[in-house]
């Protein structure tokens, strides 16, 4: 033989889907708060903050009929995000959330007292655990003075003119959980 034999072709590799992570939400808004020396009302330096979430933000694509009921699908990674953030801040009693479908939204909220903190490792592996069926409700609740505005339909569109007054609504809900009326950023609600 004057020519070495061929070597088979290599196996192409395949590329490994990258695990995508639900309990981490496309957005979060926190609040930093200073903290001063009560005495003389003085930072220190550096200046020291307490750091608080007060918002998740979770995207998905559009989806081709729109109905509120879309919206509820994406509840349980929601649920699992919340978990994480009142576990992280311990604070926290109350947690907006905003859940958008290309362009429209919602906006519900999560309370400390009625959630169910996340199993710890030990008990995942615990053979008489189980988890929450996927078709358990959501402790994610609406808000009448946001969900006003987006009428019968239970969401809006960022075209319309009803998003405005939502995103507005959500602005002054936020503004009154984390901000006393003696603060010089609370803006009472209209009643």
């Amino acid at each position: 033989m004057q020519t070495p034999p061929k070597l088979s072709p290599r196996h192409r590799e395949i590329p490994k889907l990258k695990k995508r992570s639900t309990r981490i939400p496309d957005f979060v808004q926190f609040i930093f708060e200073m903290i001063v020396h009560p005495l003389n009302k003085t930072l220190d330096d550096p200046p020291m903050y307490k750091k608080s979430v007060i918002l998740l933000v979770e995207i998905k694509r559009a989806t081709k009929s729109h109905d509120i009921w879309y919206f509820y699908e994406v509840l349980d990674q929601t649920d699992q995000q919340a978990r994480r953030a009142f576990a992280s801040f311990p604070e926290v009693k109350t947690l907006g959330l905003i859940v958008a479908l290309g362009d429209c939204w919602t906006y519900r909220e999560y309370h400390r007292e009625k959630m169910v903190a996340s199993p710890s490792p030990s008990e995942k592996t615990d053979p008489t655990y189980h988890e929450t069926p996927k078709d358990s409700v959501s402790p994610s609740v609406s808000v009448d003075f946001v969900s006003r505005h987006f009428g019968p339909k239970g969401f809006a569109r960022l075209q319309d003119p009803a998003s405005d007054a939502a995103l507005g609504a959500v602005l002054l809900r936020l503004r009154n959980l984390w901000f006393t009326p003696e603060c010089e950023c609370y803006i009472p609600l209209p009643a």
